[in-house]
């Protein structure tokens, strides 16, 4: 099924729009997840559940035509899977630590809030790269494929893989220097 049917669905039928997003792309969820949270089968599946749960009540917000679903679950899960790999670290912390990480001043949240900000933006950027490099990106950055493999499945050269990779972090970084995000 194409994102825009299941955008369509989504908007007409919420639940099987739901059903849609979840056959089409648990496998990739997972994988993600799976590769930041290995051991932690529970967390697994409550960080798929929670992927599927917020693109959901997003999906008004989703245009079509400046990304893919793909690109935007992959984002989506493996933000999830690292803020939730982050809370098993912390409870590994002895409990000052926890105090003093919880305590969170003023300067803390309003830093938060902009860095969720500056990854909405980024976010945006990798959506408007052109195929393949959009797909190369998230294979590289947020699936954690390694050259060899993106290159055997997009039938590209690894060197080629590379260049493309290296374009794109530079158009990315001028992007987000004209923004004002970066230096």
């Amino acid at each position: 099924m194409k994102d825009k049917q299941i955008s369509v669905l989504l908007q007409q039928d919420p639940q099987a729009g739901l059903n849609a997003l979840i056959t089409q792309y648990r496998g990739l969820v997972k994988k993600i997840c799976s590769g930041l949270l290995a051991g932690h089968n529970e967390d697994i599946e409550e960080v798929i559940a929670d992927t599927f749960i917020s693109i959901w009540k997003n999906a008004s917000r989703f245009d079509s035509n400046r990304g893919s679903y793909k690109a935007l679950i992959s984002i989506t899960a493996r933000h999830n899977a690292i803020n939730r790999w982050r809370q098993l670290q912390r409870t590994d912390m002895p409990m000052e630590d926890l105090d003093y990480i919880n305590s969170g001043s003023r300067e803390d949240i309003l830093g938060n809030l902009l860095l969720q900000e500056d990854s909405q933006v980024l976010q945006e950027l990798i959506n408007e790269l052109k195929e393949p490099d959009r797909e190369i990106f998230i294979r590289r950055h947020y699936l954690l494929e390694p050259v060899t493999e993106i290159a055997g499945h997009l039938g590209m050269a690894e060197k080629q893989i590379s260049n493309r990779l290296y374009q794109s972090k530079l158009r990315l970084r001028e992007a987000l220097k004209e923004r004002g995000i970066a230096k």
